[in-house]
């Protein structure tokens, strides 16, 4: 007899579990920090540590997409079969990175001025 295959339900409430536990390192040095540093410029350390990762990371995330897409489709275009053809890499694949970027610019702003201000 086959196996059923697991719910989505089970695989998103895994895909969570190991995101959490993932980020859970990170998070408890960055709430030690907050909570039960002796003086401002300890507990700054602690804040600076929860803004700027995330915001750190997504920068070169996005940076690296960014790139890897432009590559692909200058490669693709210059080894397409089909002059006029659809390559990977036109604008219907650049609609999700653009709302990405919609989204990420204003929070990294937000957060560029809270940290700097």
């Amino acid at each position: 007899m086959a196996e059923t295959p697991p719910r989505r339900g089970e695989d998103g409430g895994r895909t969570i579990l190991a995101a959490f536990g993932t980020a859970l390192p990170e998070s408890v040095v960055t709430l030690v920090a907050v909570t039960t540093g002796e003086s401002a410029e300890a507990r700054n350390i602690g804040v600076g540590a929860a803004l700027g990762g995330p915001l750190a990371l997504a920068t070169v995330a996005y940076g690296v997409t960014g790139a890897v897409l432009l590559l692909e489709r200058r490669w693709h275009r210059e080894r397409s079969a089909a002059p006029g053809g659809r390559a990977p890499g036109d604008e219907q694949d650049m609609r999700p990175l653009a709302k990405g970027q919609r989204w990420f610019l204003p929070v990294f702003t937000v957060g560029l001025v809270l940290v700097l201000g």
